[in-house]
């Protein structure tokens, strides 16, 4: 009876917990919808997405490689910089290295092999972002 303990355990550690929030968030993943909340404002949310696509016609789309690199594409608009976990892994920090105003530190909310949700707040204002791998 106790290698059936000694297996179970093994399986839970390697199929249940064994992949660490670096190794899901190094991908591809596209932004499938932003919601931006405003307290001061009349209306509680403006949602931008799905509707986004829609309405811009381009996708934006943030690469995580494992050298420590992000790439996003927003339509036209390309940047690039630095991008690192906290030491709890509770916060994804974006350093820009063409444009100090794109520095942004997100609050990782969720984080599975199918979805990524980060929000950050800024003036007042809770960014929540929600993404997908792109396949």
């Amino acid at each position: 009876m106790s290698n059936y303990y000694f297996y179970l355990s093994f399986f839970c550690l390697t199929a249940c917990g064994g992949v660490s929030r670096l190794e899901v968030i190094l991908q591809t993943w596209k932004v499938n919808k932003i919601e931006i909340v405003n307290p001061k404002e009349k209306t509680d949310s403006d949602t931008l997405a799905p509707e986004l696509p829609k309405k811009i016609n381009y996708a934006i789309v943030y690469e995580f490689r494992q050298n420590g690199n992000y790439y996003l594409q927003n339509g036209s608009r390309r940047d690039s910089g630095r991008w690192a976990l906290s030491s709890d892994e509770r916060v994804l920090v974006l350093k820009s290295a063409t444009n100090s105003v794109d520095n942004s530190e997100f609050l990782i909310e969720e984080l599975n092999n199918y979805r990524m949700l980060i929000s950050t707040e800024n003036k007042g204002k809770k960014e929540t972002i929600e993404l997908s791998p792109l396949r």
